[in-house]
């Protein structure tokens, strides 16, 4: 009796819990974890359709619930205007049910020729947002590919490298994480989130006028693996790209390895170069007419090991043993003054063996505070052996004949440490960088032998302020640099101070103006300066002349951005003065010391930017873009009268999008630009490409230089003293007509770049 008693208040109680219900709640967010307030959220059973329906809507958190829901299985049902639906089964027993926050991505929706979706291009203080559309990234490969949907870059179809079109230097980041190039190929398109461009970088990146952040999606499981090759028809031009990489994911930690492989062989170069000038002991006029051959490999392996915790800390360690070689020779046609006839012979070899170690590592206070740490140490080794012969053309008898050999290797550290605090309106960081080099130099020609020994140091301190005021922000930066250095027996310390303000107002969603200064000291040096360790190509070069006064810089410039889903355009009135003596650098390469002082009191530059980018049609089925300068030099040198240059060099490129074909037409005109005294000219000419994509292969067929030829040259201005032109053809670009075939797998979700930092999208100044 007791047991049926007991039995019958247990099934009561049950009743009661199923007729009371219980509590079903969760959160709406979009691909970047933004809250997304409004979104109706509807539930219905998916057993018996006349059951009651229950709907909700969430709150500007982005939070909703319901109360009180019968036990049942139910599909939930998410939607809201510009987003793409969103919808799942979910079962309500006698526990309460907490589904957590739901992703809802934005859609595109055609209404005859018109798209309605949200602006892809956002402005945020100092930094532009790109937002990847459905229908470009169905049509590329990976990021790299992307970086075509950022109106400033585009991306070198002969060197196979990304450009910003004004010529800025840049950085790429990938999750906040210094990265390069070879790393966004190995990123499938569907893993990026969005992509910054900072137009007023970070003060620990001062060195560079822009930065690339490339954000991608959370994967915590699986590999991926890909390759590509692009390989011209002709073999004999030798022109070929090759990548491939493997990556693997598991929780926090990834690895990954790559080899990138680059091969340019050319067989008919023919070169012009012709050099007047006056010496006491009379004029010289020489002209030579070249001929010759160029090829060259390079091996990029490269080894990555990440270790992401965004709560706690962030490492990734870099290896990469590079290595490549060249060879060149030329033919060579030589007339001097007095009609004298000379022939000429010349070849030269180098190898080159540069690995490095990079580790970079984040430690995380709180999810506003956080210390990065940068640590990267090269070993750099260069041997160069050069011949060369001149002989007279009637009798053959030898008039020159030099065997030159040389060898230099290089050692660098690169430290660098700074903290940053990220608050509601404001960022600020300090930090400290240490740089310092060894180069030992051995040249050896039939007469001597001559070793030089060469170092640096440089330290620097820095750091930038960020504030947001509504639709104001302000971005100050500030530097001091120490730098010592020894070179062939020459010492020279220095005080480098630098600062710039920049000032942003967002006019609305579609319109900001950007008012920019800036200032900086340079005083000459003889030390080592290279590119960045990151970069693939190291030179040895030095910068200065001690006989010579420092540089003082001074910028002043105004930017206006008007974007729309279908049109961008950006203009950039600067001006730019230099007081005190201008001067060149002068390179260490087969001469011992070759310097180029340009002697003059101070130049002035002024010049109008422009960006103009305009999609017809929807989906960007057909973008055009051009973009260039209008550019005024005047240069005051010291025995000469004024000497002014007018330049308006030009660049265009035209896509076209049909699903998984596409295509794209690029060039330029008046493509030249002025350095001190010298008008260059490089090989930015047109180019044409197709692509077929079709689900993990992509086909290509690329025509480098089409109707064109690949061309650089170099002349002194006019009124110099001292007149020098040089023009390098390479006349066989008619093979260079290239195949492309790319692979990319992948299991799970994968990708190199494990976890995006998790600082709730309030980077807006330092990283």
């Amino acid at each position: 009796m007791k047991r049926s008693i007991l039995l019958l208040i247990f099934l009561w109680s049950a009743s009661i819990g199923v007729a009371c219900g219980q509590m079903l709640d969760g959160g709406i967010v979009d691909s970047e974890a933004k809250p997304l307030s409004n979104v109706v959220i509807a539930l219905y059973s998916s057993t018996d359709t006349l059951k009651q329906k229950f709907y909700t809507v969430t709150d500007s958190a982005g939070l909703f619930s319901f109360e009180k829901i019968p036990a049942d299985e139910y599909v939930l049902c998410a939607s809201s205007l510009g987003y793409k639906p969103y919808s799942a089964n979910v079962l309500v027993g006698k526990q309460a049910v907490h589904l957590g926050m739901i992703t809802m991505e934005m859609e595109w929706k055609e209404l005859s020729t018109v798209m309605v979706t949200a602006n892809y291009i956002q402005h945020k203080g100092e930094k532009t947002i790109y937002r990847i559309p459905t229908s470009v990234a169905n049509r590329v490969r990976s990021a790299f590919e992307l970086m075509r949907v950022v109106p400033e870059l585009r991306i070198n179809p002969s060197s196979q490298s990304i450009e910003f079109a004004n010529g800025a230097s840049f950085l790429i980041l990938i999750n906040d994480i210094p990265s390069t190039e070879a790393e966004l190929k190995a990123i499938p398109t569907q893993d990026v989130k969005k992509i910054e461009v900072y137009d007023t970088p970070p003060a620990r990146y001062m060195a560079y006028d822009c930065v690339i952040n490339v954000t991608t999606f959370d994967r915590t499981q699986g590999y991926a693996v890909g390759f590509s090759a692009d390989q011209s028809i002709c073999p004999s031009s030798g022109y070929t790209n090759g990548f491939a990489y493997a990556v693997y994911n598991k929780g926090q930690k990834s690895v990954a390895i790559q080899y990138s492989y680059t091969r340019r062989r050319f067989t008919e170069l023919i070169g012009k170069e012709s050099y007047q000038f006056t010496l006491p002991s009379g004029s010289v006029d020489r002209q030579q007419d070249l001929q010759g051959t160029k090829d060259m490999h390079m091996h990029l392996p490269a080894l990555y090991y990440i270790y992401n915790n965004p709560q706690k800390q962030i490492l990734q360690v870099v290896i990469k043993p590079n290595f490549s070689h060249s060879y060149n020779s030329y033919m060579s046609d030589i007339s001097l003054a007095k009609e004298a006839k000379l022939k000429g012979n010349a070849c030269d070899r180098t190898s080159m063996i540069y690995p490095s170690v990079d580790v970079f590592q984040r430690y995380y206070f709180a999810s506003n505070k956080y210390l990065s740490n940068n640590l990267v140490f090269t070993n750099y080794r260069v041997w160069q052996a050069y011949k060369n012969s001149e002989w007279d053309a009637m009798s053959g008898v030898r008039l020159l004949s030099n065997d030159m050999t040389q060898s230099n290797v290089k050692y660098s550290t690169i430290l660098q440490t700074d903290f940053t605090h990220i608050l509601d309106k404001n960022v600020y960081s300090l930090g400290m960088r240490y740089a310092g080099s060894l180069l030992n130099t051995s040249i050896k020609d039939l007469q001597s032998t001559n070793n030089y020994h060469s170092t640096q140091h440089s330290i620097d301190l820095y750091g930038d302020y960020v504030q947001q005021l509504d639709s104001w922000t302000f971005v100050g930066r500030i530097g001091l640099g120490y730098l010592y250095s020894k070179a062939y027996e020459a010492e020279l310390s220095n005080l480098l101070p630098q600062t710039d303000l920049s000032v942003y107002y967002q006019i609305n969603p579609h319109h900001k103006l950007v008012f920019k200064t800036a200032y900086s000291y340079n005083e000459p040096s003889l030390s080592l300066r290279t590119k960045n360790t990151r970069s693939l190509i190291q030179g040895l070069r030095y910068s200065g002349n001690p006989n010579l006064k420092g540089t003082t810089n001074a910028t002043i410039g105004i930017h206006y951005t008007m974007s729309y889903n279908n049109f961008y355009c950006s203009l950039s009135p600067i001006l730019t003065q230099q007081w005190s003596p201008i001067f060149s650098n002068y390179i260490l390469n087969r001469e011992e010391m070759l310097q180029r002082p340009e002697n003059a009191k101070g130049q002035t530059i002024t010049a109008l930017r422009y960006n103009l980018r305009y999609s017809f049609f929807a989906k960007e089925l057909l973008t055009f873009t051009i973009n260039g300068s209008l550019s005024h030099h005047s240069l005051t040198p010291h025995s000469m009268k004024r000497i002014t240059y007018f330049g308006t060099p030009i660049n265009y490129q035209i896509d076209l999008n049909l699903g998984r074909f596409s295509a794209f037409y690029q060039g330029s005109l008046f493509r030249e630009y002025m350095s001190g005294l010298t008008i260059n000219a490089g090989d930015v000419t047109s180019n044409i490409g197709l692509r077929y994509r079709i689900k993990n292969y992509t086909f290509s067929l690329n025509g480098i230089w089409f109707l064109t030829e690949p061309e650089q040259w170099s002349r002194t201005n006019p009124t110099s003293l001292v007149q020098m032109q040089s023009k390098t053809i390479i006349q066989d670009q008619r093979t260079v007509i290239t195949l492309g075939m790319s692979i990319d797998l992948s299991s799970g979700n994968s990708n190199m770049k494990a976890r995006s930092l998790n600082n709730n999208d309030n980077d807006s100044g330092a990283f």
